[in-house]
C-alpha cells in the first residue's frame, strides 16, 4: 500500500505539517510493508534519515496566485499521485484535490479565514471560502484535532458526523522539567534571575502583541514586582523594526526579546519560566501547549472552546481580547501559589492524555477501515 502525505500548507500552518510527520514516522515504523511518500512544493530542511519505506517529492510551484494553486492541486498532484500508485491521500491543510480518485483525507482544525478574512491575504480567503465547501465533500474522511471543531463543521457545512474523525494532538517526550538549578542559571543568564513569563509565538494579529504588552503593564502596575517578560518570536527577528516600539515602552527595562541558539536552549528557557502566556484569538499549536505542561510550567491559555476541551484544568483561561482578563489571569497565578501549583499538577495528568501511540493508532485505523481493500498489519 502506497500512502501519500501533502504536506504542501498554503495558511502556513506548520502543527499540522508536525502533527502528520510525527504521526506517519511511527506509523511507518509500525507498518514496513507500506510506503509513505511525503509531498512538499518545496525543499525542506534536511533531516536525520528516514526510514527505507519513507521518501519526499518535491512538487515545485511558489505562488500566490490561486490559479497555480487550482493548478497544483487539481493537475500536477493528481498526475503525480497516478505515476507513484498511491492508494491513500492525505491532505494537511483543510484542502483536497477535485480531480483525483484516490481516496483522500483532510485534516482541518479552523475556519479562520472565515472568521478573521483581514488576516490573510484576500486571495487565499477568498479561495478557502470558496473551496472548502467542495473539499469537505470530495474528501473521503475529515480529520480535526476536537470535538468542538467536529460540531461546527457539521453545522456550517451540513456534513454527515460520521465522516468526521477527532483524532487529539500528540505530544512527545521532548520537554521536561528542569532543577531549581538549571532554573537559576537559565533566569541569570536572560534576567538577570528574576522570573519571567514567557510569550513563544509568532507576532502578527492573532497572538496580538500589543495586547500582551498592554496586559503587561496592568500587571506591573497592580503587582509592583520584579517579574519580567520574555518574548521568543518565531516569526521575525529581535531587530525587527516591530520591536522598535519597546524603546518607548514603560517597562522596557522588564521585556526581554530572546532568539535561543537551538531546540535545547529553547527547551531550558521554557522549562524555567514562571508561567507560559498564550492567548490568540485562535489556538492552532496544541503541541506546543502540552510541551509547556510537559515542563511543569503552568499556562494561560484563550478561553475559546477548542483550548478548554484540551487543556481541561489544566489552564487559565482569558478573553483574548481583553488585556485585562490576561492580566488578572498572570496575577491570580502571581498571587496564589496554591493556585500555580495546582494548575502545574492538573498539567502532568492532562498531558498523559496526548500520547503519540494513541493518536497515530487511531489515525492508521481510520485509514485502515475506510480503504477497501483492508491495509494489512
Amino acid at each position: 500500500m502506497i500512502i501519500a502525505i501533502n504536506i504542501r500548507i498554503l495558511s502556513a500552518n506548520i502543527a499540522s505539517v508536525a502533527f502528520l510527520e510525527t504521526c506517519f514516522e511511527l506509523i511507518a515504523e509500525k507498518h514496513p510493508a507500506h510506503s509513505f511518500i511525503f509531498i512538499t512544493a518545496k525543499k525542506l530542511p534536511q533531516k536525520k534519515a528516514a526510514l527505507q519505506n519513507m521518501q519526499t517529492i518535491v512538487l515545485e510551484q511558489q505562488s500566490t496566485n490561486p490559479l497555480l494553486w487550482k493548478f497544483w492541486y487539481q493537475y500536477k498532484l493528481p498526475s503525480l499521485l497516478k505515476k507513484i500508485k498511491a492508494d491513500v491521500l492525505i491532505n494537511g491543510d483543510g484542502v483536497s484535490s477535485l480531480t483525483t480518485g484516490v481516496p483522500q483525507y483532510m485534516l482541518t482544525n479552523d475556519f479562520e479565514f472565515l472568521q478573521h478574512p483581514e488576516w490573510y491575504p484576500p486571495k487565499y480567503a477568498r479561495y478557502m471560502k470558496s473551496n472548502t465547501p467542495l473539499f469537505l465533500q470530495k474528501a473521503t474522511r475529515i480529520i480535526t484535532h476536537t470535538q468542538h471543531f467536529k460540531n461546527e463543521i457539521c453545522s456550517r457545512y451540513q456534513t454527515n458526523p460520521e465522516k468526521i474523525t477527532v483524532i487529539y494532538p500528540v505530544a512527545k517526550p521532548l520537554y521536561q522539567p528542569i532543577s531549581n538549578d538549571e532554573k537559576i542559571g537559565i533566569k541569570e543568564k536572560y534576567t538577570s534571575g528574576k522570573e519571567y513569563f514567557l510569550f513563544n509565538d509568532q507576532i502578527n494579529q492573532q497572538t496580538n502583541l500589543i495586547l500582551l504588552l498592554k496586559a503587561f503593564s496592568f500587571f506591573k502596575k497592580r503587582q509592583k514586582s520584579n517579574m519580567q517578560l520574555v518574548i521568543i518570536p518565531e516569526n521575525i527577528k529581535s531587530d525587527n523594526a516591530i520591536f522598535a516600539s519597546l524603546n518607548t515602552y514603560k517597562y522596557r527595562n522588564d521585556v526581554v526579546v530572546v532568539e535561543p541558539e537551538d531546540a535545547a536552549a529553547l527547551r531550558a528557557i521554557t522549562a524555567a519560566a514562571y508561567t507560559f502566556i498564550s492567548v490568540p484569538y485562535v489556538q492552532k499549536d496544541f503541541t506546543k501547549l502540552l510541551h509547556i505542561l510537559q515542563s511543569r510550567v503552568p499556562v494561560v491559555a484563550s478561553n475559546t472552546s477548542e483550548s478548554i476541551e484540551i487543556l481541561a484544568g489544566a489552564a487559565l483561561y482569558a478573553n483574548p481580547a481583553s488585556f485585562e482578563d490576561i492580566a488578572d489571569k498572570m496575577m491570580l497565578l502571581f498571587k496564589d501559589e496554591d493556585k500555580r501549583n495546582d494548575i502545574i499538577e492538573k498539567g502532568t495528568l492532562v498531558v498523559k492524555k496526548y500520547h503519540l501511540n494513541t493518536s497515530a493508532q487511531l489515525l492508521w485505523e481510520t485509514i485502515n477501515t475506510t480503504i477497501k481493500p483492508k491495509l494489512v498489519n
